[in-house]
């Protein structure tokens, strides 16, 4: 279970350093939908926001956590998972995304304090690649009553106005993929947008 992925990287920092106050993790990815509801799959890794905004200069919090678990590490090789961490302007997402609290996760662990990614903005961020394993977790939080539909709309008109500027070629294929979940798993209506007129260039 990804619990025990966690457990045993929590335990591992105290080996490295004894911290003063846990390091905040702020999860995403299917990781944070695996969190928030009754369901998980296999994953190859766990993702992290990018504690500071350049990666060629990474905090001390992230240097760790990366140290202990980081692509190739002992205990990727161990556990068959490993960390990572992403820049938010490579995620499609609000400009604000929404992380909620998980205190009765929290209290298994002394090293870190995580923070998930909203079930709703996590979909958002998967109606970019599309992948099976992406079009499987939507389907299943749906089935499983975590997702508003109108909400969900409301979250990807703001992570298009995030990246409407540089962006806006990518929108006919996101509204696509959007379209084909709202038909396939909420059945219902496709939505439509305003596109603006550089969408095209």
């Amino acid at each position: 279970m990804i619990i025990d992925v966690l457990q045993c990287l929590d335990k591992e920092i105290d080996k490295i350093k004894s911290l003063k106050t846990p390091i905040e993790l702020n999860v995403l990815g299917s990781t944070a939908l695996f969190l928030q509801s009754n369901y998980e799959r296999k994953t190859k890794d766990i993702d992290f926001f990018e504690i500071e905004h350049t990666s060629s200069h990474p905090s001390f919090e992230a240097s760790v956590i990366q140290k202990i678990g980081g692509k190739a590490s002992g205990f990727h090789k161990l556990h068959g998972v490993f960390f990572e961490f992403v820049s938010k302007n490579i995620l499609f997402i609000p400009q604000r995304p929404i992380f909620n609290t998980c205190d009765n996760i929290n209290e298994n662990f002394k090293n870190i304090l995580l923070r998930v990614l909203d079930v709703h903005d996590v979909i958002v961020s998967k109606i970019k690649p599309y992948r099976p394993t992406d079009r499987e977790d939507i389907k299943t939080m749906i089935e499983q009553g975590l997702v508003d539909h109108q909400k969900l709309v409301e979250r990807f008109k703001l992570a298009m106005y995030k990246w409407e500027l540089d962006r806006a070629y990518l929108f006919k294929d996101l509204i696509k993929n959007l379209n084909d979940m709202e038909q396939s798993f909420f059945e219902v209506e496709p939505s439509q947008f305003d596109l603006p007129r550089w969408a095209d260039d």
